[in-house]
């Protein structure tokens, strides 16, 4: 990251508040102003770690008391954030499978870590790969009195079925971040599996 990219992150901008330079500005202001970028402590990065385990989507409250317990600016930590956010990401492959009859559809995926994979795909050991399906299957709630199948008029409705797998410590213990995050994972599958059966 360069040196003018950390400085327009944090705030340690030369510009004045119109956008330009302001050139009155003797070169010792000019210097004084600059801030320096300074990098994360172990612990707080073992405290974002932590906390990105059950939040990875922190709103802006809960950014302003880790960034008061950690000692950080709140658009540190939602830089943070965002750049663990995308390193996931861009890590993550989705093992897929997918199928629509008259009896119902179902989607079941498993995310799985591409240096692992890699790994695997290079002769290394399979053991070492966590597989942990889940999914979704939406079936006919009962017969329909103008369709048979999945796309079809029938007024019965549909049942949705939502199974998720988490891999948890060997003596797991139940928080309410736990319970929160699990809430929101919940929600929001059902919600977009919602949205893409109303299209």
């Amino acid at each position: 990251m360069s040196e003018e990219e950390v400085e327009s992150k944090f705030g340690g901008s030369d510009n004045n508040q119109e956008g330009g330079y302001d050139e009155d500005q003797g070169e010792s202001n000019h210097l004084r102003k600059k801030r320096r970028y300074q990098r994360h402590t172990q612990v707080q990065i073992q405290e974002m770690e932590n906390f990105f385990k059950e939040y990875p989507h922190p709103d802006d409250k809960q950014r302003k008391v880790l960034s008061r317990e950690l000692g950080l600016e709140p658009l540190q930590i939602k830089f943070w954030f965002q750049n663990k956010r995308t390193q996931i990401k861009n890590n993550m492959l989705i093992l897929q499978e997918s199928s629509i009859d008259p009896t119902g559809s179902f989607v079941i995926y498993a995310p799985v870590d591409g240096t692992a994979m890699n790994t695997v795909l290079h002769g290394g050991n399979p053991d070492n790969v966590a597989l942990l399906p889940s999914g979704f299957a939406v079936l006919p709630d009962g017969p329909g009195r103008h369709g048979s199948g999945i796309g079809e008029a029938n007024p019965g409705g549909s049942l949705v079925t939502v199974s998720f797998q988490i891999l948890v410590d060997s003596t797991p213990t139940v928080t309410i971040r736990s319970v929160a995050t699990v809430n929101n994972l919940i929600t929001c599958t059902v919600e977009m599996i919602k949205v893409a059966m109303e299209n």
